[in-house]
């Protein structure tokens, strides 16, 4: 918005913008595979970081991995746009 003035006078009006931020609770991920955490994560408005662990015994155990650990705890208020660290692993 422009608002004109006289010369040498202040301005008429001032304008702001006031937003509220309602936090995000972060979401229990256990258990989850990553396609999954990713969109959950995504769906609330967070940002994933996943973190594989990778050695040889978990290169040999079937199936896909899975989450073990997250950072922050399930059920805390976040910002949204706050990163989710994520642990996965198949065997935790």
């Amino acid at each position: 918005d422009v608002i004109a003035t006289a010369r040498g006078r202040g301005t008429a009006m001032t304008a702001f913008r006031v937003t509220r931020e309602l936090p995000v609770k972060v979401p229990d991920l256990d258990g989850l595979e990553v396609p999954e955490v990713q969109e959950r994560l995504t769906d609330a408005g967070l940002r994933p970081e996943i973190d594989e662990r990778s050695n040889l015994f978990e290169e040999l155990l079937p199936g896909e991995p899975a989450v073990c650990e997250q950072d922050p705890e399930p059920g805390t208020e976040v910002r949204r746009g706050t990163t989710v660290r994520v642990e996965v692993a198949r065997s935790c």
